[in-house]
């Protein structure tokens, strides 16, 4: 019993200066397992689906979803350009066309818009501010029918007679859209960071509005302001519902075509294949611009 008691007492006191040494924090450890747990947990799903789209049919059948695949498929790929009812490249052009027109324009408004509410000073400014902070209380699924009965008489949408123009149908999925109120007061927390000392006197220097906002505001705001554009080029890219109302047939939702029975990429290996394909662009954007969505909040103003 006695050598018992010594095997635990030593090995206690071992751990304790283990952990002396090492400098040890259990916290710091829990805190960590539960990222990594996290972490895993987000991931998971992007996992079964990498995997799966490098699968064959008879591989998927036979074997786990979790299990690697015992032959890399990398052809699935060519084969989901090559189907001849799925033209996976004029999806691509067509949402990646109402991204660039959305992002850009939503970006300016909201920079333009964030500008004039911080910076200028016009009558019955706090009220149009109060005004905005009730429009983010209103959902955007309430303003759909109006929306669409807007844009269809500003003949954006096909009716059946088809869009006034070219470019009506990519209009109408951005127009309602346009502005986004949260967007406009997270630029406008960036801008009010910077001292007002700096807006005096750039004006006392003979700076107007306009040169103020693009020479120094915006460079000193900048990092606020890229993610802005990561948030509506992530939304952009990820609209269903509207763009699927409004598209017709002139911009289809690759979404929505892959799961089609009509498109030909009517297997789970193929149909993966094309859900890695649409969540790249996201995953490149993420990586090269990590470190403005980190620091946008430190960079965001002066401090002092």
């Amino acid at each position: 019993m006695s050598k018992i008691k010594s095997f635990f007492k030593n090995t206690w006191e071992k751990i304790q200066k283990f952990k002396l040494k090492h400098k040890i924090n259990f916290f710091f450890i829990m805190k960590f397992s539960f990222l990594f747990s996290v972490i895993l947990f987000l991931t998971f799903p992007f996992y079964v689906m990498v995997i799966t789209s490098l699968k064959n049919k008879a591989d998927i059948e036979t074997n786990n979803a979790l299990m690697l695949p015992q032959s890399w498929e990398w052809r699935n790929y060519k084969e989901v350009f090559r189907t001849p009812n799925f033209k996976f490249i004029k999806y691509f052009l067509n949402t990646l066309l109402m991204v660039i027109i959305s992002t850009t324009l939503g970006t300016l408004f909201a920079v333009l818009a964030a500008f004039a509410l911080s910076i200028l000073n016009f009558p019955l400014k706090k009220t149009i501010v109060a005004l905005l902070f009730i429009a983010m209380m209103i959902t955007s699924e309430t303003l759909v029918l109006t929306n669409f009965r807007t844009i269809a008489k500003l003949g954006m949408v096909d009716t059946g007679n088809g869009a006034s123009f070219p470019l009506g149908v990519t209009f109408a999925m951005v127009l309602p859209y346009l502005v986004n109120v949260v967007h406009v007061f997270l630029i406008m927390q960036a801008f009010q960071r910077v001292p007002k000392e700096l807006y005096y006197t750039s004006k006392i220097d003979g700076t107007t509005d306009w040169e103020y906002l693009w020479k120094i505001l915006i460079p000193i705001t900048k990092s606020s302001i890229i993610v802005t554009v990561i948030f509506r080029t992530v939304a952009a890219w990820n609209a269903y519902s509207w763009p699927e109302l409004v598209g017709g047939q002139l911009l289809t939702n690759m979404i929505r075509k892959t799961f089609d029975g009509e498109s030909g990429i009517d297997q789970l290996h193929l149909q993966m294949a094309v859900s890695v394909l649409i969540n790249l662009p996201l995953l490149l954007i993420f990586i090269f611009s990590k470190k403005y969505i980190i620091s946008g909040e430190n960079k965001s103003g002066i401090k002092g």
